[in-house]
């Protein structure tokens, strides 16, 4: 993200100096907002050592963040299922003191989002939801049902036309029990398969 706040105590006439309007300086030599995410698991982004201050005293930190987060997901509607998860930001040490304006507004962010998101594999990123008022965003993401509707529900379907069509099937010598036996174990075969692409959810 990109963080922009004014220091009262940094300010110079560009004119003095050769036209300088703005410089980079060690992120340690200055204050900056302790930012966090609450619902943040895991952090691997690279660590920038750096920020830029203009002439009128403001500073602005740009930070590459990938983080790992969780959310509540609803999948009874699976592989048919819209998702919404939040990120809340807002200072540990500085809640009272700090006001947190976003910079842009929900359509412009979900504007920028779909200009950097390349590739978006199992789910569709939908939109963007900008809240001002606690400083936390809402995404919108569909999954893409066709991977599961070809490997999960036309295999059960296929399954369970056959067992339908078992019925036709005249009860000779056991024939039709050991078809429904075949069926059975070829479903369960099939559910094995397929555990680890289903989400696990006990509730």
């Amino acid at each position: 993200w990109i963080s922009k706040w004014n220091n009262e105590r940094i300010s110079w006439n560009p004119d003095k100096f050769c036209g300088i309007s703005q410089i980079s300086v060690p992120k340690n030599l200055l204050w900056k907002p302790d930012l966090l995410i609450y619902e943040i698991q895991k952090d691997d982004s690279p660590q920038l050592q750096s920020m830029t201050i203009s002439y009128d005293g403001t500073v602005s930190m740009d930070e590459n963040l990938r983080v790992f987060s969780t959310c509540h997901m609803d999948v009874h509607k699976f592989p048919f299922d819209t998702q919404e998860c939040n990120i809340s930001i807002s200072s540990a040490n500085h809640c009272d003191e700090m006001r947190i304006i976003p910079i842009s507004n929900s359509t412009r962010a979900t504007q920028f989002s779909h200009q950097l998101i390349r590739t978006q594999g199992e789910w569709e990123f939908l939109h963007l939801t900008v809240s001002s008022q606690n400083f936390s965003y809402e995404f919108t993401m569909k999954r893409r049902p066709l991977l599961h509707v070809i490997n999960l529900l036309l295999p059960v379907l296929f399954f369970l036309t056959l067992d339908l069509a078992s019925f036709f099937i005249a009860d000779y010598r056991g024939e039709k029990l050991g078809f429904k036996v075949t069926v059975l174990l070829a479903i369960s075969v099939l559910l094995l398969i397929l555990n680890e692409i289903l989400p696990s959810m006990s509730n």
